[in-house]
């Protein structure tokens, strides 16, 4: 009986218990419950993503996309007037992802995705003329998976980025009319997290996380782990790898209980995907210059109108590590092993040592020391998808987790909190989060709401654009669903900040 009840209790506590987080909320950031979301939309519910503000300010693309990853889900190209309200039914073109306005605003560049094959042979960049639609679309270049585009602030040069494999990227620059050719790919295990313009507009920053802890430059030394023994059928070790065991790529630990070369665990045996460093680089059109200008960064833009950079910083510190302890006899558990490499039977591994993670915004100019780098921001909540307003003067940022959006104006500005009911379930590196209007004052982001009719709940997803300066939204977009479950974030209550309202 006492089983019985408690069986009973936990039914009724339990929903309750996560209904509670998902209205729990800092009272600093000025969030209440009461406003919280009923629920998420039924499965396959449109959702409206990646939004691009023309650059006359009149028009707002976007992607219509059903449940999938940007570049492997549906597509379908949207265009509206940012003037109006709530447009419910835009005209859409199938398979084309808005990336960037022509100068002139008189055209979008679209990516028409190869999908997980890549071998879709039209696959590739599109223009789409505004005024045409489906009979205005002409090809720019073609390509395996479009990610995304930029135009320098000069307006007269464009980058297109292409994902051409599994962390293999090409960056392509076009001058004028001239067809965009590839300026960088990602060589040697190179990923690629960021590309844009410098404010001078005659060259690259290219962020990149680069096996090794190192970014090899021409002219380097080899590495000795280059050159160091293989063994176990021809694998590295104390590279991270090993023949019997499975191993997870970020810990580079290996499986079986085996150690390197010397009976050392984590003092060199540490695998590539630990020892990998975050490297921003720039480099010059013409080719001449190629500096690297900072480290452990994992996102950044630079500002448009002046040499200014605006970083999340990610630093992992690491205790220093103990050696491993021998073992009584020269076998290990996951196969033989040699008393002369040090291996260890039944021995303990050497402790891998602790690790401490510094997570921070910041700004510095790209030619000053990283010393004289000014923070920003909250440290507990990191924002993504930084975006500089096209005057400069503000940053835009959000949150996925938190379905937050902020702008800022750093480096001692104020942060404003532009909205609380983000909707981002797609989380896709290359997508858009958020957009600017040309002046500065207004964002556009995907945004989720929740109504009741008729005793129905349902969710409205779509975009919607802020004003700073005001308290009221703009819904842009609708894709209405019947709502189901509850959500785990809440939505802007009536004791919450607004738009505009500075946060503490």
């Amino acid at each position: 009986m006492r089983y019985l009840l408690f069986t009973a209790f936990l039914l009724v506590v339990a929903p309750v218990a996560v209904w509670a987080q998902g209205m729990m909320m800092g009272p600093e950031m000025g969030m209440m419950g009461g406003g919280m979301m009923g629920g998420m939309g039924m499965g396959g519910s449109p959702m409206d993503i990646d939004p691009v503000w023309s650059p006359n300010g009149r028009w707002i693309a976007f992607n219509r996309t059903v449940g999938g990853q940007a570049g492997g889900g549906s597509a379908q190209l949207g265009i509206v007037p940012s003037n109006k309200g709530t447009q419910d039914k835009p005209s859409l073109i199938n398979n084309l992802r808005p990336l960037v306005w022509t100068s002139d605003s008189s055209a979008v560049i679209c990516g028409l995705s190869g999908g997980q094959t890549g071998q879709n042979p039209y696959a590739g960049f599109w223009l789409v003329n505004r005024r045409k639609g489906n009979s205005g679309i002409t090809l720019v270049v073609l390509g395996t998976n479009p990610q995304y585009a930029r135009y320098a602030p000069d307006g007269k040069k464009i980058m297109l980025v292409d994902q051409t494999g599994k962390d293999q990227h090409e960056i392509l620059v076009g001058v004028g009319k001239s067809t965009p050719t590839v300026f960088y790919s990602t060589r040697g295990g190179e990923k690629l997290l960021g590309a844009g313009w410098n404010d001078t507009s005659d060259g690259l920053w290219v962020l990149v996380e680069v096996p090794g802890g190192k970014a090899l430059q021409p002219g380097d030394p080899i590495p000795k782990e280059a050159l160091r023994k293989t063994g176990m059928g021809g694998m590295m070790m104390g590279g991270g790898m090993m023949g019997g065991g499975m191993m997870g790529p970020e810990m580079g630990m290996m499986g079986g209980g085996m150690m390197g070369p010397g009976g050392m665990m984590g003092g060199g045996m540490m695998g590539a995907g630990a020892q990998s460093k975050t490297v921003l680089v720039t480099m010059s059109l013409d080719r001449s210059s190629r500096k690297v200008i900072g480290e452990d960064i994992v996102a950044a833009d630079w500002c448009p109108t002046r040499p200014l950079i605006a970083m999340r910083r990610r630093i992992v510190k690491k205790a220093p590590q103990q050696p491993g302890m021998m073992g009584p006899g020269g076998m290990g558990p996951g196969g033989m092993m040699g008393p002369e490499m040090g291996m260890m039977g039944g021995g303990m591994m050497g402790g891998m040592g602790a690790t401490t993670t510094e997570e921070y915004m910041a700004v510095r100019r790209p030619d000053d020391d990283p010393k004289d780098e000014k923070r920003f921001g909250y440290a507990t909540i990191p924002m993504e998808g930084l975006r500089w307003a096209p005057d400069g003067k503000m940053l835009l940022g959000s949150n996925a987790k938190e379905r937050r959006v902020f702008a800022v104006q750093p480096p001692v500005g104020p942060i404003y909190e532009v909205a609380q009911n983000f909707d981002d379930t797609i989380k896709a590196p290359t997508s858009q989060s958020a957009a600017w209007s040309p002046d500065g004052k207004k964002i556009v982001y995907p945004g989720v709401t929740s109504v009741t009719e008729n005793n129905e709940n349902y969710v409205i997803r779509g975009l919607v654009i802020r004003d700073l300066q005001s308290a009221d939204p703009i819904q842009l977009t609708a894709n209405k669903a019947r709502a189901m479950g509850m959500m785990g974030g809440g939505m802007m209550g009536p004791g919450m900040m607004g738009p505009g309202g500075m946060m503490r």
